[in-house]
């Protein structure tokens, strides 16, 4: 058996729409004004392609080992880092548009004013820009997330569908 056919992987082909430039003003929270964006021009599904900019703070949290789940990790409890915290490295992708309450899924490295970086999962609602967070988005045509419960790893996650 060779290694490419042990994994394990799900795939939803898509194709790449149209692109959106996002600015994100002070005192607006980054992910749900990406939601916003989104919804604005009937964006359903899309992915960050880059950001840059910064936030007054930001709330995070990231994977620590564990074995008392199937995973073996969880999420740390929440934590929020005050600012002002520069953006390093954004990612995510989300589904904004195909049910009442928008889903994502969004990861970045923040740089303390001490000089430290952190990098974490992001939460909805409690990452308030300082200055301005420029984002390009790309929409994925053909292609949707659910938040769902997967036994196997005894966690929601985002779930490709078409």
């Amino acid at each position: 058996m060779n290694a490419s056919s042990a994994n394990r992987i799900v795939t939803v082909p898509g194709n790449m729409g149209r692109m959106l430039y996002i600015r994100v003003l002070p005192w607006s929270d980054l992910i749900t004004s990406l939601y916003q964006g989104c919804r604005d021009h009937g964006i359903r599904t899309a992915t960050v392609l880059c950001a840059a900019g910064s936030f007054k703070h930001a709330v995070v949290s990231w994977a620590e080992p564990t074995m008392e789940t199937r995973r073996g990790s969880r999420r740390t409890e929440p934590i929020k880092l005050n600012g002002p915290l520069e953006i390093v490295s954004f990612m995510g992708v989300m589904s904004a548009c195909d049910t009442d309450e928008p889903v994502g899924h969004f990861h970045a490295s923040l740089c303390d004013p001490s000089g430290r970086v952190w990098g974490a999962h992001l939460f909805s609602g409690q990452n308030m820009t300082h200055s301005t967070v420029d984002v390009v988005l790309a929409e994925i045509l053909n292609v949707s997330l659910a938040k769902l419960y997967d036994e196997e790893i005894d966690v929601e996650i985002l779930q490709p569908e078409t």
